[in-house]
């Protein structure tokens, strides 16, 4: 959701106890579909990442800026290359291993991540941002769904075209897609089935239960703590 602050980190130190757990309670927790869908989310957004950075560092250009005259590389090698030379010190910035794995993504659709960066550096100014790699995957595409169109849930981005017919990461990409729509189903299941409100949603109103139950398969994808009480 943001950034931790210091104060975060300390609280969640402090909520931590060294007492024992059986390892039925282990079991019990590690085998929870929200438990499971946090991990899954993360795990194929990783994936997409890597399986588009993989992708284009085997598209090897000229020059690197697609130019000629330039000895050839490859689309990542090119864009981390250009960036500096777009936008001096942008690599340096909090924000941009997020603008660079939607770069890499953008790429992984075809489109030449270098120009895509091009164009949203020369949008419009830049210099009054306190996190310019920040506004310019907002530029990008604001929607967060990183130009790729919604995944197996609706905030993520789905598989683009070219990886899903690739050999090596099409079917696995797929399986972990599936996941993520299994478990997700299974968390919103039980959340239409449950009879009393979770913690964060008693706050003395009701939501409708189709409404709990989005927002429970969110936190879930998050890995929000359940004690979490942002969600009032």
């Amino acid at each position: 959701v943001r950034p931790l602050t210091p104060t975060d980190i300390l609280e969640s130190m402090l909520a931590r106890d060294d007492a024992q757990r059986s390892a039925t309670s282990l079991i019990r927790e590690h085998a929870d579909p929200g438990t499971r869908l946090g991990e899954a989310a993360q795990r194929y957004i990783d994936s997409l990442y890597v399986a588009a950075e993989d992708l284009l560092r085997q598209q090897t250009i000229t020059g690197v800026d697609g130019s000629t005259g330039n000895p050839a590389t490859n689309m990542v090698e090119a864009l981390d290359t250009a960036v500096e030379t777009l936008a001096p010190g942008l690599s340096d910035e909090a924000a941009w291993p997020t603008l660079r794995a939607h770069l890499l993504l953008l790429g992984a659709t075809g489109e030449n991540p270098v120009e895509a960066l091009r164009a949203a550096t020369g949008d419009r100014e830049l210099e009054t941002a306190r996190d310019r790699a920040a506004v310019l995957d907002w530029r990008l595409d604001a929607s967060g769904l990183r130009n790729a169109g919604a995944g197996p849930l609706p905030w993520m981005p789905g598989i683009p075209a070219r990886l899903a017919e690739d050999p090596h990461w099409g079917a696995y990409l797929a399986q972990r897609a599936h996941l993520v729509e299994q478990l997700a189903e299974q968390v919103h299941t039980r959340a239409i089935e449950q009879a009393s409100l979770p913690v964060w949603a008693q706050n003395g109103l009701r939501p409708e239960a189709a409404t709990v139950a989005d927002v429970e398969v969110w936190r879930a994808a998050m890995q929000v703590p359940v004690d979490d009480r942002r969600g009032q």
